[in-house]
Formats: C-alpha cells, sequence, structure tokens
C-alpha cells in the first residue's frame, strides 16, 4: 500500500505553527511574570531586592529560583570577588548586615504572595520554589491563607518564625533550611510535609490537628528546644508514612497524643531526648498507626510513651536503646499490636519496659536483648499480656523483675540461654500458655521464681523432664509459704506426657514440703507416716514392699517364737510337763502365720489354732497386726485412689 508523503511545504507550515504557538505561550508567559513583578513594585512602593524582583518574575512562570553565583568584581565589604563564587565561600555570617542584597528576600514578600488574591492567582501550580542560601528576614506568617500550590524554601535560613496556622497549602518542603520555630496547627497540606535533610528549627515546631495528605517526613532533620516541646502535633492526621529517621535529632519532647498516621510510623537512627520535667522524650499515647512502626537504632533519653496505641503492622525496636534510669524508659501500656513485637538484636533499655496489658497477634520476641533495671524493680513488664503466637526470652540479659503475670499466651513461651540468670526475678504467677520451653541454665536464683497458678499444656521435650530436675526448679519459689497449684499443675502435665513415675515424684515432693512446714502434731505424724510408707498414695507400691518386709520379718519372729515354745496350740496354758494337747509335730508355717495376722481379714486357720504365751511375742503380735491394717489400707488405697494427697 502506497503511503503519501507530506509535501515540502506542509511541513513548513507545521514548524511555522508549533513556534508560533511557543512564541505565544513565551510571550504569555514573559506577560505574566511582569504582570506579577509590576504588582510588587506597586505594593511594595518599589522596594525590591534582586532575589525579589526574581522571586516574583519565576513564580509567574513554574519556575524555581536558586541562588546564583557573586559574578566576579562585585565588591562586598571592601573586597572585590576575583572570580564567580558561591556565597558560602566567602565566610560572611548568613545573618550579618553584610549579607548581600541579591541573597535576601524578605518574609512579607513570600507571604504577600500566598495571602494576596491577586497575587496569587499569578503563581501555577508548581508553586514558590526558593532553593540555595537565601535569606528570609522576618516573620513570615501567612494564617488562614488558602491556596493549592505549594510552598517549598529548601537550604534557606528563615531569621523569624514560621507562622501558618490555619492555612492550606498543597505543600510544606523545608528541606536544608533553618527557622527559628514554626507554627501550622490546624492546616491542611495537600501533598505532604517535609522537614528533613538539615532542616533546623531551634524552637517549638507544631502541626496541632493538621491534616497531611502524603508523608509527614522529618528524616535527618534537627529540632531544638530543650525546655519545652520540639515538636507538638496533637491530633495530626498523616496519611501517609511519618518519618523521623536517619539523622532526625529532638532535643525536647516530641508530642504526638491522639495521632493518627496511614502509612508506616519509621524512627530508626533518629535520636530523641528530654532533660526535663517528666523528662518525656517522645509521648504517643492513643497513636494510630496504619502500617509498621519502626524504632530500629533509635535512641531515646527520656520516657517513650505509646500507651493504648494501635499498630496495624509491627512494632520493631532491633537495637534500640532507651535509656531513663530509675524509671519507666519505653511505656506502652494496653497497645494493639496487630504484627508482632520485637525487642531484639542489641535492643538496650535502662529503665522499665511496659507492655502490661497489651495484645499482640503474632510473635513477641525479646532476643539477644538487655533489660536493666535495679534490685527488685520491675525491668519488663508483659503482665496480662495477650499474645496469639509465642513469647521469646533468648540470650538476654535481665537486672530486675520479668513480670508476665496473668499473660495469656497461645503458643510457647521460651525462657532460654539467659546471660547471668541469677538477676531475674520471673514472675509467671497467672499465666497461661500451651508450650513452657527453659533451661535449667536460665533459672532464676531460689527465691525469684514465682509459679503461683501458672498454667501450661506441656513441657517442650527440651527441657528436662527428669523428677530431680523440676522439683529443684519448683523449690526455686520463695520458701516462706507453701502452694500446691505448681506442683499439681506439673505432675498433670508429666502425667499426660506419659512421665508417670516423675509426676509421682513431684506429688511426693509435694507432700514433703506440706509435711517440712507443718510444726510437731498428730497432722504432721500422720503426713511423715503416709509419706514413708506409701508416698502420700502416689507410690502405694512401696506400701506393698514394706508389707512384704513387715510379713518376711514377722515369720522369723513367730518361727523363732516357735521353736522357743513361746508359740502354743490354742488353749494349751502350759509348755512343760507335756500337756496332752501339746503336739511339737503339728503342722505349722510361720510365714502363713504372719501373712494371715498381718493381712486384716485373711483366715488360714493357723491364727485360731496358735497363740504366744509370752508377753514379748504377743506385744509383737499385736503391733503386726496395727501394721498391717496400715500398710495393706495404704497400698490397696494408693491403687485404688482412695488414699491420695
Amino acid at each position: 500500500m502506497n503511503v503519501k508523503q507530506p509535501s515540502l511545504s506542509a511541513m513548513v507550515v507545521l514548524i511555522l505553527v508549533v513556534m508560533g504557538i511557543i512564541a505565544t505561550r513565551a510571550t504569555a508567559g514573559d506577560a505574566k511574570a511582569t504582570k506579577l513583578l509590576e504588582l510588587a513594585k506597586v505594593h511594595f512602593a518599589n522596594d525590591l531586592t534582586e532575589a525579589e524582583k526574581a522571586l516574583f518574575q519565576h513564580v509567574s512562570i513554574g519556575e524555581s529560583i536558586g541562588s546564583p553565583q557573586i559574578p566576579a568584581g562585585t565588591v562586598i565589604n571592601g573586597i572585590t570577588v576575583p572570580i564567580d563564587e558561591d556565597v558560602t565561600n566567602l565566610g560572611i555570617d548568613i545573618l550579618s548586615r553584610n549579607w548581600p542584597r541579591s541573597f535576601l528576600i524578605r518574609a512579607d514578600r513570600i507571604a504577600w504572595l500566598c495571602c494576596d488574591p491577586e497575587a496569587s492567582s499569578q503563581v501555577t501550580s508548581l508553586g514558590i520554589e526558593i532553593y540555595g542560601d537565601f535569606r528570609i528576614d522576618g516573620d513570615l506568617t501567612i494564617p488562614f491563607a488558602k491556596t493549592s500550590f505549594p510552598l517549598i524554601i529548601k537550604s534557606c535560613t528563615i531569621t523569624g518564625n514560621l507562622i501558618l496556622s490555619g492555612c492550606s497549602l498543597g505543600a510544606l518542603v523545608l528541606d536544608g533550611s533553618h527557622v527559628k520555630s514554626l507554627q501550622a496547627d490546624n492546616c491542611i497540606f495537600g501533598n505532604g510535609v517535609s522537614l528533613r535533610d538539615g532542616f533546623t528549627a531551634d524552637g517549638e515546631v507544631r502541626f496541632a490537628g493538621a491534616i497531611v495528605s502524603g508523608d509527614f517526613n522529618c528524616g535527618n532533620g534537627h529540632f531544638y528546644n530543650p525546655n519545652g516541646y520540639s515538636i507538638f502535633a496533637k491530633g495530626i492526621v498523616i496519611n501517609g508514612d511519618a518519618f523521623f529517621n536517619g539523622d532526625f535529632r529532638a532535643e525536647g519532647q516530641v508530642f504526638l497524643v491522639g495521632a493518627t498516621i496511614g502509612g508506616d510510623f519509621s524512627c530508626d537512627g533518629g535520636r530523641f531526648e528530654s532533660k526535663i520535667g517528666e523528662k518525656i522524650a517522645l509521648c504517643a499515647e492513643n497513636i494510630k498507626i496504619g502500617g509498621n512502626a519502626y524504632l530500629t537504632g533509635t535512641t531515646c533519653r527520656g520516657l517513650v510513651l505509646l500507651a493504648r496505641c494501635r499498630i496495624d503492622g509491627m512494632l520493631d525496636c532491633e537495637a534500640g536503646s532507651f535509656i531513663n534510669s530509675n524509671a519507666v524508659a519505653l511505656m506502652a501500656e494496653g497497645a494493639d499490636v496487630k504484627g508482632g513485637l520485637f525487642l531484639r538484636k542489641k535492643f538496650l533499655s535502662i529503665g522499665s519496659v511496659d507492655f502490661a496489658a497489651s495484645t499482640v497477634e503474632n510473635n513477641l520476641e525479646c532476643v539477644s536483648a538487655q533489660f536493666l533495671s535495679s534490685g527488685t524493680n520491675i525491668a519488663v513488664n508483659f503482665g496480662l499480656l495477650k499474645c496469639d503466637r509465642s513469647v521469646a526470652f533468648g540470650e538476654c540479659r535481665i537486672i530486675g523483675a520479668a513480670n508476665l503475670g496473668g499473660a495469656s499466651i497461645e503458643g510457647c513461651f521460651i525462657f532460654d540461654r539467659m546471660q547471668d540468670p541469677t538477676n531475674i526475678y520471673l514472675d509467671l504467677r497467672g499465666a497461661s500458655m500451651n508450650t513452657l520451653v527453659d533451661n535449667a541454665e536460665s533459672w532464676p536464683a531460689p527465691g525469684k521464681l514465682f509459679l503461683d497458678g501458672l498454667v501450661y499444656s506441656r513441657l517442650s521435650a527440651d527441657c528436662r523432664l527428669d523428677a530431680e530436675s523440676r522439683i529443684n526448679w519448683l523449690h526455686l519459689q520463695p520458701r516462706d509459704q507453701f502452694l500446691p497449684q505448681p506442683y499439681e499443675q506439673l505432675a498433670s502435665v508429666l502425667r499426660q506426657m506419659g512421665h508417670e513415675e516423675a509426676a509421682a515424684q513431684i506429688m511426693v515432693a509435694k507432700g514433703d514440703d506440706y509435711s517440712d512446714r507443718l510444726h510437731f502434731s498428730l497432722t504432721r505424724l500422720w503426713y511423715l507416716l503416709i509419706g514413708c510408707f506409701s508416698g502420700y498414695g502416689y507410690l502405694p507400691v512401696r506400701a506393698f514392699y514394706w508389707s512384704l518386709g513387715f510379713i518376711f520379718v514377722g515369720g522369723i519372729v513367730f518361727n523363732r517364737g516357735y521353736r522357743s515354745r513361746s508359740l502354743l496350740i490354742s488353749g494349751v496354758k502350759s509348755k512343760k510337763n507335756g500337756h496332752p494337747d501339746f503336739d511339737r509335730e503339728a503342722n505349722f508355717n510361720p510365714f502363713i502365720y504372719s501373712l494371715e495376722t498381718f493381712v486384716p481379714l485373711l483366715e488360714l486357720d493357723l491364727a485360731k489354732r496358735w497363740e504366744p504365751s509370752s508377753r514379748a511375742l504377743r506385744n509383737y503380735l499385736y503391733f503386726h497386726r496395727i501394721a498391717g491394717w496400715v500398710l495393706t489400707t495404704l497400698w490397696i488405697g494408693g491403687f485404688t485412689g482412695i488414699v491420695k494427697g
């Protein structure tokens, strides 16, 4: 198929049309730039610096204004600049009176662009963009301004305060800039806020009640207000991510109470510090985070407060340092974490970590971490925790108490390979878990383990399951009172796992430990008796063996009585003078006689035919019968389950 090529004349016409359009647009742009500049000259009585003129010309055609070089031959402070040079290389203090006017923009000029309807209508959708080494003099005040374009001021110095309260902006970008303070309460930002990469504030930065559609980025920013709030953003709503990471520095409290963050909350590598009052470095109670919360590598000096926070992702504090000596360092009581909670890999707290009554819907890991408190103070508190998976403490160093009282753990509780466990007070009272995993090397010192009310379904196969080790484990509890539940729980689990003998030994230890606490009385005597002869009913075979021993000894005693004529046929009054009813050849078996007299209700006719004639043998027979009643009752009762405990 033949395609007709355009003629040369047609191509020329097309080129001329395109050039005409470009020329028209350029002319329109020039006209617009001229119009805005003329408006400014009228409004400011022609009092404009070179930088201000450039600003008005550039913003009207959608261009940024950058820091120009000082041209060669310019005389500054009596010195001629030999070559084109950046102003920062001249060694002039930006706040000095000698700062070149070509790098000076007065703040009210920018405010006029944002607030004056006629002026702001000349600004393109690309907004106001100033970057370089400009000095912006005075307070930049644009409260309640309503503009759709962004305000971008990069690497500049604002000598006064930036006051934006109640305004609407397309975006706010102050990367690398320096301000005294920033007030942006109840503002609306259509495309994010960026205070990063060297941004510095020497006073309070406020975003209370602000709404940010996009990210709120303070990464590598520096915020200094040591006597108050460095950032105050109560109730802020951020639809994107929030960044306080990298070389972020905050001296003074960062206040994010009731904030809502749609994406991630990233503080990895950041530093938060507070030195006054309650020393709260980061206050984020009731914060709602739609993504993950990263405090990895974060350093916080002062309290970090995350009480009743809700995090739809994970809370990762890997390698974070939380320092608030002799007080709470990390408080997240009542937190709701949908993902995992990770306090691991060089995590350090000097002061308490408190996640009491929190909910974690994934794993909780405290691995290769340090929780340092003092004495019996709580180092880490997971009391009343609800964890839908497993809780792991491994290779940790804990100085103080680790509280998991009342915790509910659906998976495993792992307490393994702990460093210097003698400094740990481990409280598991009232906790429940599926599987308990521990090792003897990680057990606390005697008196520092609390187990009353602990419920678990099984012990890991990696644990020590022998009775002796587990009894030693139970004996790590304080000995000032006797608590039966830990013994019964352990015995029940061992029995369900098929370790019947070990379970019986645990219950025997329970009886022994209880009897040791009894004062001398009939009750103590009874416990000693049943403990010795039947293991409190849990080792009935012991009573059976005692019974065999009594029967054997009785057989020997009765045989000697028979041979010494101290055991006579019933009715014979004397073993002398050849009584006619006395028959030395009468059938007699001493062991059958011992068995019949020992076992209650057993009749083999020997006991009726033979009776002792001496007082000593008669007394022994009484003792023999009583022992038979007692021991037979114990071993029969033990085997049938009647005698237990």
